[in-house]
């Protein structure tokens, strides 16, 4: 039984006492207490039922991000023992240690070059524009493909649009000449391709032909 039913009873008892056996109504005074304490107790219910306003907490939103850092880093360092910071930001690789890059194939193109000394300045020229390139870090992996018909090799170029791997391809003597042809098709893989051209440069005993 609730409090505000309790204290109703005891009023009714009260009342009947004072009005004697032969009563069969509430008097005033016993009604008047009656409505006076129900008033106060309904009162003091709804007070108690009110909730306390929550303390205004104000929020750091840079500590948050410092934290996030230190959790992402936590997060890094399990996932793998091996993780150089350093070296992912120098091969510009992502947090799955990838980046963009376009892949170029050649293909032969329209134009037969029968001149056996205009055919090898052409492709004198085709492997001295793949060591500028290479040497500019433009240029990430280069090779022919071997019985790949009409597949003659392929390029992957150190950029991410389409547009800026146009522009580079075309530099090539022997795409300028018509001897290839090209495709282009965005490629993302591993950042560590930026490492080829320095890990050959140390494997190759001999220059090109």
């Amino acid at each position: 039984m609730s409090a505000r039913n309790l204290v109703r009873t005891g009023v009714v008892v009260c009342a009947m006492v004072v009005a004697g056996s032969t009563a069969v109504s509430w008097n005033s005074a016993a009604l008047a207490g009656l409505l006076l304490v129900d008033a106060q107790i309904g009162q003091a219910t709804a007070n108690s039922e009110e909730p306390e306003a929550s303390p205004e907490v104000k929020v750091d939103e840079k500590a948050e991000e410092q934290a996030d850092e230190k959790a992402d880093e936590k997060v890094d360092a399990k996932g793998n023992e091996k993780f150089d910071q350093k070296l992912a930001a120098e091969l510009g690789a992502d947090p799955l240690g990838m980046r963009k890059f376009v892949f170029c194939t050649l293909v032969t193109g329209p134009t037969k070059i029968t001149d056996p000394q205009k055919r090898k300045a052409i492709f004198d020229g085709h492997f001295s524009n793949m060591g500028r390139l290479a040497g500019e870090g433009k240029l990430v992996l280069a090779g022919p493909f071997v019985d790949g018909q009409p597949k003659r090799g392929m390029y992957i170029f150190n950029v991410s649009t389409l547009e800026e791997a146009e522009i580079i391809v075309k530099t090539d003597p022997a795409v300028e000449a018509g001897v290839f042809d090209y495709e282009l098709t965005k490629l993302y893989a591993s950042a560590a391709l930026m490492k080829i051209n320095e890990i050959h440069s140390k494997i190759q005993r001999q220059p090109l032909p």
